[in-house]
């Protein structure tokens, strides 16, 4: 069987993003189509992954709540964009690099 390039296997019980030991949790990102702070914080999240190449193996859902809205009633947040990790919101709101940093620090304990 032959699996295209970017395919997750995750629906197969299968942790492919995850470095041999390693323990990488998935991160949850909460957002709108027309958020501008959903934005700066994709900036964020793409200007770190150019600073350290082990947060660009990590896995990160972004789930529109508009699209989704029964997964956004399930969750304690108000503001996009929210990040949740193992089911805690770790940030919501106004992005900032650290905090988005801490984010994803707290993904690859």
């Amino acid at each position: 069987m032959v699996i295209g390039i970017g395919i997750s296997l995750d629906w197969m019980g299968m942790d492919m993003g995850k470095e041999k030991g390693g323990k990488m949790k998935e991160i949850l990102m909460m957002v709108l189509a027309d958020c501008p702070y959903c934005r700066q914080a994709e900036g964020m999240i793409k200007e770190l992954q150019e600073e350290n190449v082990q947060y660009g193996k990590l896995r990160i859902k972004r789930v529109d709540e508009e699209e989704n809205p029964k997964l956004a009633e399930t969750l304690d947040y108000y503001y996009v964009p929210s990040f949740f990790v193992d089911g805690k919101k770790l940030m919501e709101g106004v992005p900032t690099k650290e905090k988005v940093k801490a984010v994803l620090d707290a993904a690859m304990e």
